[in-house]
């Protein structure tokens, strides 16, 4: 997982904060065999039924980051037994074997990278963009 996945831990005001990042490309490069153990029957079903690959890896670089956090910071779980899935409101949270994990966590990607980061005892949204000029039509 070295190959494609760095974890970082900083302190936020106060707060714990676990952060993951994602090279999605490097991922794709290593291909189903390299994320398939790490997903639950269901997370493989969704990851096969991508029809666009981009899309498909975007996913699956967010879940491993995020599924590899919650290791980190509660050893009793392997990344397999880590469900992570959207709420109501579409922000993700994750289970351990169905007991729910009480730490805020956030997923975002672009530009084939994806961050995420887990906060014990407080709340966390991550954005990622690439800065880059804007035309003036767009000011």
């Amino acid at each position: 997982m070295d190959e494609f996945v760095s974890i970082r831990e900083i302190e936020v005001q106060g707060v714990n904060v676990s952060l993951a990042l994602v090279d999605i490309a490097a991922l794709q490069a290593n291909g189903s065999p390299a994320v398939l153990p790490f997903l639950t029957d269901g997370e493989k079903a969704v990851f096969n039924s991508f029809k666009i690959e981009k899309r498909r890896w975007e996913w699956v670089g967010g879940r491993l980051g995020i599924k590899l956090l919650v290791c980190d910071v509660h050893p009793i779980a392997e990344p397999n037994e880590v469900d992570v899935e959207p709420n109501w409101t579409k922000k993700p949270f994750a289970r351990i074997n169905g007991k729910f994990v009480k730490d805020c966590i956030s997923i975002t990607h672009s530009n084939e990278l994806a961050v995420c980061g887990l906060a014990r005892g407080g709340k966390l949204g991550l954005d990622l963009e690439l800065v880059e000029p804007r035309s003036p039509g767009m000011i």
